[in-house]
């Protein structure tokens, strides 16, 4: 079940469900009418955060998926641009999870799972330019598999309410201002400037919505830098799983409807540079695809 935020020929952006096949469908009416269904959506506002905010968005998104042959198919020749899918939750990230990834930057492995966050200002749709700074020598894409909260949970939780809370997956670059990240580091501070710069966050271009048991295994994802595979991963290569990152996120910080978890980037990180082509793909949940130009930008 993809679900999408996209604006038709110019109007408003507007909630869209995908088929495998690559049909879109128009979900606002139906959206509507699910409000007295006996699936309870809590909002006015037709789109994957409200979304994420019913009693139960995984019914939600079934229900609506279900449905969709009676909603208004989008007409092909529409012009379509993307929105950044959610935009309501916190966007957490977690460090060297890939072995591999870790060894390349000469890190050490890590024992428990290391984070960091990403401002919402940083978030950027399909199809927008990554804007990297001229004053940096190196900014880095980190192309990565990204869990989607549907569920308020926090303190100690079990393996089953992990699983309840995870509700959908998207794919997200992780972009870096990688000198700025060294000086940081070496001066003992945090990641956050380095991390955070505005349109730093490319992320989508769906939410795949997770069947109730469905496993992440199959969620594989490639980083392909102006057409050429430069990044694979898969969950089986994590240190932690996604159970563990939702327990130790709500143990720690808590959890809320819309937050996003950026599980780590697999090795083969590189350098952007103007005029680049940047793509994350994963089979079921599409193609995020960005280009990049430098911009003047005080360090």
């Amino acid at each position: 079940m993809r679900f999408h935020m996209i604006s038709i020929n110019g109007g408003t952006s507007e909630l869209i469900g995908e088929t495998d096949d690559g049909k879109l469908y128009q979900l606002d009416a139906l959206y509507r009418r699910a409000a007295d269904s006996a699936v309870t959506i809590r909002a006015n506002t037709v789109s994957i955060d409200a979304l994420l905010q019913s009693n139960d968005p995984v019914a939600a998104a079934t229900w609506l998926f279900n449905r969709l042959d009676e909603t208004p198919e989008v007409d092909p020749d529409a012009e379509l641009t993307w929105d950044v899918p959610i935009r309501g939750g916190d966007i957490i990230c977690v460090g060297r999870n890939y072995v591999a990834h870790a060894e390349e930057l000469g890190n050490a492995v890590p024992g428990e799972p290391i984070l960091f966050m990403k401002p919402r200002a940083s978030l950027l749709n399909h199809g927008g330019v990554i804007e990297v700074p001229e004053s940096s020598s190196r900014v880095d894409f980190e192309g990565e598999l990204a869990l989607v909260i549907g569920q308020t949970v926090r303190g100690e939780i079990s393996d089953g309410e992990a699983r309840q809370a995870l509700v959908g997956v998207t794919l997200l670059n992780d972009v870096t201002d990688r000198a700025w990240q060294k000086k940081l580091k070496e001066a003992g501070k945090p990641w956050f400037a380095a991390k955070g710069r505005s349109t730093f966050c490319p992320l989508g271009p769906s939410i795949r919505f997770l069947e109730r048991k469905e496993s992440l295994a199959d969620y594989s994802i490639e980083t392909r830098l102006n057409g050429k595979v430069r990044q694979q991963g898969h969950p089986g290569l994590w240190l932690f799983s996604a159970i563990t990152l939702v327990q130790y996120i709500a143990r720690h910080i808590g959890l809320r409807p819309g937050d996003i978890i950026a599980t780590g980037t697999p090795e083969g990180v590189g350098a952007l540079e103007a005029r680049d082509k940047i793509e994350l793909h994963s089979p079921k949940i599409g193609t995020l695809r960005n280009t990049v130009q430098k911009v003047v930008s005080a360090q």
